[in-house]
């Protein structure tokens, strides 16, 4: 089972196979309503309403 990973902070893309029975530890993710500002290039901008 080959999958392609991302991390979200850097934006880097590596592939990787998993044998069946293997397993990984769940990612820490916050979901929150924000309002967005702007993108400087760089950065996405947001605030909380």
């Amino acid at each position: 089972n080959r999958v392609r990973l991302r991390n979200l902070k850097s934006g880097r893309v590596w592939e990787r196979t998993f044998k069946s029975g293997d397993s990984l530890e769940g990612a820490d993710v916050m979901d929150k309503d924000m309002q967005y500002l702007y993108n400087d290039g760089e950065y996405w901008h947001f605030m909380e309403p």
